[in-house]
């Protein structure tokens, strides 16, 4: 199975008062590590392009099952997968790992949208291509 990993480190922005990442800024990081992602893998599809095509995602649904906390410092790796694709949305896995021990997993429906309308539009099938090579194999979906 192909995966992206997105390397970054936890900040102090990135806590509470206990050195512990605020449970709300786990959405922030799985945009930051998607992003990195989606420019890896479709740069011919930036967020500046779609928009000036009149295109955005937007996240449909966001679910996160907490394992361990991730702390102050901490160099973690966010690794990415498809667990599920349709015309306008991709279900995306992305996994919040300190080396071996999982963090964090979360699942995250992304649809991509009329700018004007806010009605879906098809991804392009060079875009869902590219994300079809990273579909998720594991049993724990």
């Amino acid at each position: 199975m192909k995966t992206f990993t997105y390397r970054t480190r936890i900040y102090f922005k990135d806590t509470d008062a206990g050195g512990v990442v605020y449970h709300g800024n786990y959405v922030y990081l799985c945009e930051q590590a998607r992003t990195h992602w989606h420019m890896a893998i479709a740069p011919q599809y930036s967020s500046r392009k779609l928009m000036e095509a009149g295109q955005v995602f937007v996240v449909a649904a966001f679910e996160i099952q907490y394992k361990r906390p991730a702390l102050l410092d901490d160099e973690i790796d966010i690794v990415c997968s498809v667990l599920e694709q349709g015309a306008a949305f991709g279900t995306f896995r992305q996994e919040f790992k300190r080396g071996d021990e999982t963090l964090a997993i979360a699942k995250v429906k992304v649809t991509m949208v009329n700018k004007e309308t806010g009605r879906p539009v098809r991804f392009p099938e060079d875009m869902k291509k590219a994300y079809a090579e990273y579909m998720y194999e594991g049993e724990d979906k």
